[in-house]
């Protein structure tokens, strides 16, 4: 697929377009939906794919990007990863009890709110369907690195107790999947930080417990984490231009990754294999994972 990828992150490229015809190209089944005048591409799996036993998982990636930025990071290295991992299970069906969308409208531009994004009426309208008690994760930026990224927004975010205990309930499953993973014979290491919003924002404006997935070089995650750490009070859950200004010494350490993000240098020369196949190996064991609903 390296191929499409250099193609979807070519500039001017009608992103959604060309994904539907990369899905066809490797004959993966989909529907179009729109919602508010964003649509969404949502993977069509075999009935027999899915159990009431077992908790349905929501995997998302947005597909667009800001113009002017290739997207390399942003967002083309999830939306590749989940093309992968759902070719991977239309050549082997089985009961994986995933769902994969790729969402638009995930990038705003400046004034625009969180209702805003594409996401939000997608999370009004899993809402609608009972989808409140889905494992919903959504990966953004997967593609530089070697360390996964947990986002905490959801244990500190509120919303009240019984999203707060589904929010809890997906974070400690990420958490077990990373302790799983193994990187070199070793044990894969993590960590939990606050991140900047992507498709998460809207989704849980929409009521809906989400855990978001990324990827940080380690040596920029571990002085990030250690910046956090340092400030005095409560935990920071929001990142917002007054909170860096507040904050310099997280200001200095905000990573270097994230600042690509939205620029020309989010290309495909800031990408490495590693943090493709640490993403990958992480999907690959949610996706095989079966959560019994009790």
């Amino acid at each position: 697929m390296i191929g499409d990828f250099l193609k979807f992150t070519s500039p001017g490229v009608n992103r959604l377009d060309l994904l539907k015809k990369i899905l066809e190209k490797y004959r993966i089944p989909y529907t179009q939906i729109e919602l508010a005048g964003t649509r969404h591409i949502v993977i069509k799996f075999l009935k027999d794919s899915y159990s009431p036993q077992f908790t349905v998982k929501t995997i998302l990636a947005h597909y667009d990007c800001v113009p002017g930025s290739p997207g390399a990071n942003d967002n083309g290295s999830s939306v590749f990863l989940l093309l992968g991992a759902a070719k991977n299970m239309m050549d082997n069906p089985g009961l994986y009890n995933t769902r994969i969308i790729f969402t638009g409208n995930e990038e705003l531009v400046s004034g625009q709110g969180v209702k805003e994004q594409g996401a939000y009426p997608l999370g009004l309208g899993l809402k609608s369907l009972g989808c409140l008690d889905d494992d919903i994760y959504v990966f953004d930026c997967m593609g530089r690195g070697d360390t996964l990224i947990l986002s905490d927004v959801g244990l500190y975010s509120g919303g009240g107790k019984i999203l707060m205990e589904r929010n809890r309930r997906i974070y400690e499953r990420a958490v077990d999947i990373c302790r799983g993973l193994k990187q070199s014979g070793k044990e894969s290491v993590f960590f939990s930080l606050p991140v900047p919003y992507g498709d998460n924002a809207g989704l849980s404006a929409a009521g809906l417990s989400v855990q978001a997935v990324t990827v940080l070089p380690g040596a920029e995650a571990l002085e990030f984490y250690q910046a956090i750490r340092n400030i005095k009070g409560k935990k920071p859950v929001v990142f917002s231009r007054e909170f860096l200004e507040k904050n310099t010494g997280v200001k200095e350490a905000y990573p270097a990754t994230w600042r690509m993000i939205n620029t020309p240098r989010d290309d495909i020369n800031c990408l490495n294999r590693e943090a493709f196949d640490l993403a990958y190996s992480f999907i690959w064991a949610l996706v095989t994972k079966k959560y019994p609903v009790y």
